[in-house]
């Protein structure tokens, strides 16, 4: 019993320790479940800023270079297994980075249990109005899907009838292309790194790797297979986000909202 509880992180240490990276953000674990994007602008509070501080935090060690480079910086965002979180970090980092101006595409991969598509849309996606045949006269620009938030488009090409393989490898061969369409910014949702091999093939894209892991879901063998094999393939930035982690009490939330509710705002000063 003991060594099965043992089995899976339980704490941001341990993911530091076995990642050998220090988390910079930890997404807070809430009681809410959250299907939808929660980065909108009227929203601050712990969970949507967190988002926020990714988004800084990519910036910040990305640092340019693909633009200097004339590319765009694609953002990969990887895990271990399935239900780590890894989808609602790409549909919320996408939209955070669509609040600083930049048009961004979120872009998923992960053909075998598709969701961003549906966290982003907050909608099951329409069946795509053409084939894989037909997607050698397409361009780019008849590939995205617009949604509801300013800025941020999405590349899916779920629903199609290929291979998750086939699809994720098509998609990967037109993330270039992006660039031809203003994109600021590449999201990529992907498959998990230990489940499947689609992934391995997004890695040599990737500016920057955002390796996500939920304590006390995330199996310690499969953590150690996922950053071995990332480091194998990829001189890229990596970063650790840790999800689920249970956050300290703080009142600055708190006091924020009752300030905007104080009456004393309204009233004249006294003399």
């Amino acid at each position: 019993m003991l060594a099965r509880s043992d089995s899976r992180i339980r704490t941001r240490a341990q993911a530091e320790a076995i990642f050998g990276l220090r988390s910079q953000v930890a997404i807070p674990d809430t009681k809410e479940r959250h299907h939808g994007v929660v980065v909108v602008p009227e929203r601050h509070e712990p969970l949507s800023d967190a988002y926020r501080t990714l988004r800084s935090v990519v910036g910040f060690v990305e640092g340019g270079a693909a633009h200097a480079q004339g590319r765009v910086p694609t953002i990969l965002i990887v895990s271990a297994a399935s239900g780590d979180g890894k989808t609602s970090v790409a549909s919320n980092l996408a939209a955070a980075f669509v609040e600083t101006g930049q048009r961004t595409v979120a872009v998923n991969t992960d053909f075998r249990r598709p969701a961003l598509s549906a966290r982003i849309l907050d909608a099951d996606p329409a069946r795509p109005g053409f084939s894989v045949e037909d997607l050698l006269t397409l361009s780019i620009r008849d590939l995205l899907t617009p949604t509801a938030i300013d800025g941020l488009v999405v590349f899916d090409l779920q629903g199609l009838r290929a291979s998750p393989g086939d699809l994720a490898r098509i998609t990967a061969a037109r993330i270039p292309e992006l660039a031809s369409v203003g994109a600021s910014t590449v999201v990529v949702d992907t498959s998990p790194v230990s489940a499947t091999a689609e992934v391995l093939e997004l890695v040599p894209l990737a500016d920057v790797i955002v390796l996500v892991v939920r304590v006390n879901h995330t199996f310690i063998d499969a953590a150690h297979r996922t950053i071995d094999t990332i480091r194998a393939l990829t001189a890229a930035h990596l970063l650790l986000v840790v999800v689920g982690e249970k956050r300290q009490r703080t009142d600055y939330y708190e006091y924020a909202a009752r300030l905007k509710d104080t009456p004393r705002w309204s009233k004249k000063l006294k003399r």
